[in-house]
């Protein structure tokens, strides 16, 4: 119900049949929270009682979704004008664009942006990301370095991560891994900027793929309605960006959550993008939709995982090209092992700037 309830407010889908239980609308709220659509869920059903006779979920649910969707619009209005100052201020002073990814970017996509779920301020300052940090601490605000990836900082009371690179290396000495980011302007604002559709499409899929893989985490419905929306907007040249994955390691992962999203939300299928095996298709919920909980015990979660990638190894084969062994042992050490280098050349750099 859940999904059927997005797809017709966000994709023009049929109108859902909706329960009379409020066992199943408890359940509704709760699924809304997990999976980061809840103001989304408010929207659709609004959009459904005004157009369909039904019967409405008990007042108490109601009343629930309607101040929780009312926290998330508050929360991202602020958040968005902390980003709009801090971007103007370090225009201003360093005449350092801020390149927005993930939140505020994709919130775009979204019949009302300020709906989309988001924490925090993830921004993208590459080169200019020790500059920045060193600034803010100027400003007498605690910067936090230890992701060799993103510093981490409060500015107006938002959370801010400040991305000094933004994918995941894979290869030993490999120092290609990110490509020249090129971005489009922010409406209305000179200090902000944004990827280009092509290359906002690989991070968020590099994104997407890290944390499930990697972390063994559910990709929640809020994250994949980004890549839906992403395709259904008309920005993304397909055929651009298959030129632009090539080669990288979430080449058919990218192609296979298209996969999906173009089954689920009956969306059409972008031209210049080829569809995965029906068995690796219908692996996909398994492997990335509903992972174990995390366990305490080390030995647990080895050996969840490796049943796991021993059951589906061509599967994972097909999406990664090699082993899902390889690819997360073997790339789990490695990463750690650059991780550290760069982390410890961030550090440097800071430390000569102060």
């Amino acid at each position: 119900m859940l999904i059927s309830l997005l797809k017709y407010h966000l994709f023009g889908g049929e109108a859902p049949t909706l329960p009379n239980s409020k066992e199943t609308w408890a359940d509704l709220l709760i699924l809304s929270k997990k999976h980061g659509v809840t103001a989304l869920v408010y929207d659709a059903l609004e959009a459904y009682f005004r157009a369909n006779p039904a019967p409405k979920p008990p007042r108490e649910m109601l009343a629930q979704l309607a101040t929780h969707s009312s926290t998330i619009e508050s929360d991202n209005k602020r958040r968005e004008l902390a980003l709009i100052h801090f971007s103007k201020r370090l225009f201003g002073e360093k005449g350092i664009k801020t390149t927005v990814i993930k939140g505020s970017s994709l919130a775009r996509l979204y019949p009302n942006p300020l709906h989309r779920e988001c924490g925090d301020n993830d921004i993208y300052l590459g080169s200019h990301a020790a500059t920045a940090d060193h600034w803010v601490m100027s400003l007498e605000i605690k910067v936090d370095t230890k992701d060799p990836r993103h510093s981490s900082f409060v500015f107006e009371n938002a959370e801010f991560e400040n991305h000094a690179y933004l994918l995941y290396p894979t290869r030993v000495g490999d120092t290609t891994d990110e490509p020249d980011w090129q971005t489009t302007p922010w409406p209305k604002q000179e200090a902000l900027c944004r990827l280009i559709p092509e290359q906002e499409a690989l991070f968020l899929a590099s994104h997407l793929e890290h944390h499930a893989m990697f972390f063994d985490e559910e990709l929640a419905l809020g994250k994949i309605l980004d890549w839906a929306l992403l395709l259904q907007s008309g920005e993304l040249d397909y055929h651009a960006f298959n030129q632009i994955k090539k080669g990288t390691a979430i080449d058919r992962f990218a192609d296979l959550l298209t996969q999906y999203c173009v089954a689920t939300f009956a969306i059409p299928a972008p031209d210049g993008y080829n569809p995965l095996s029906q068995p690796t298709f219908l692996a996909f919920p398994t492997l990335f939709l509903s992972p174990h909980p995390r366990h305490k015990a080390a030995l647990v979660r080895v050996w969840r995982r490796g049943g796991r990638y021993l059951r589906y190894n061509k599967e994972y084969k097909e999406i990664f090209g090699e082993s899902p062994f390889a690819r997360f042992y073997l790339r789990n050490v490695l990463q750690a092992l650059k991780q550290l280098v760069t982390f410890q050349h961030r550090e440097s750099r800071s430390e000569s700037l102060r």
